[in-house]
């Protein structure tokens, strides 16, 4: 009976730490910057650029001087989900397709648009000349 709950117990540390590390494995894909689009946004809003850290987003339009830092940072699984307010608070939710594409969408007052985000690869000719 001893040996039974101690192995249990020890099976079920086994899943929590596994699945811990698989959350924390997720969490990193969405790390990096990332090209944007969101075609219904209202006008200057549609594309961008939004770099994800571990505590903050930040955005840029291309039209606009300032970067948005996000009030609100959430990774749920495979979902992050950010809120930032330039004018009006805007919330934001996306989810992982693969390593190079998150869609979602972005709502704010009584709107809404679908966005896609594209990862922005390193240039890898910048790495090789520092070498």
């Amino acid at each position: 009976m001893t040996t039974t709950i101690r192995f249990l117990t020890l099976l079920m540390l086994v899943f929590i730490i596994g699945s811990q590390s698989l959350v924390a494995q997720k969490k990193k894909y969405f790390y990096g910057s990332w090209n944007f689009d969101a075609p219904t946004a209202p006008p200057g809003y549609e594309i961008g650029v939004i770099t994800i850290t571990s505590d903050s987003v930040f955005t840029k339009y291309p039209n606009y001087i300032n970067i948005l830092k996000s009030s609100f940072v959430s990774f749920q699984n495979d979902t992050l989900t950010f809120i930032f307010n330039p004018a009006v608070e805007v919330t934001i939710k996306l989810t992982v397709k693969n390593k190079k594409l998150l869609t979602g969408e972005a709502t704010w007052m009584s709107d809404e648009s679908v966005i896609t985000l594209t990862k922005i690869q390193p240039d890898k000719s910048k790495k090789q000349k520092g070498k």
